[in-house]
């Protein structure tokens, strides 16, 4: 297939802050931050639903020893998301 060939165009578009993410990945206190930084975008674009699940993520991320992994895991559910969405998003 031809690169924008039978593409779905982009519905939303989400700029969000690449230094909470990164110190996301450098210190496992700062998960929480970051995910209702997600949360707070999805919830901008109407999903209260998801938005919640992420602020759920958020707090229990305080008290889970595999906080980066559960990170991780809500980062992908979150890139599904966009996918499903049609939603850009870009760190920056």
């Amino acid at each position: 297939m031809r690169q924008g060939e039978n593409m779905t165009p982009w519905k939303h578009r989400l700029n969000l802050d690449e230094n909470v993410k990164d110190a996301a990945a450098d210190n496992p206190e700062n998960i929480p931050a970051f995910l209702v930084m997600l949360a707070g975008a999805v919830e901008s674009l109407g999903d209260a639903d998801f938005g919640e699940e992420l602020r759920d993520a958020a707090e229990e991320s305080q008290y889970l020893d595999d906080a980066l992994e559960n990170a991780d895991y809500w980062l992908s559910q979150f890139y599904d998301w966009c996918d499903n969405t049609r939603t850009w998003v870009q760190f920056a």
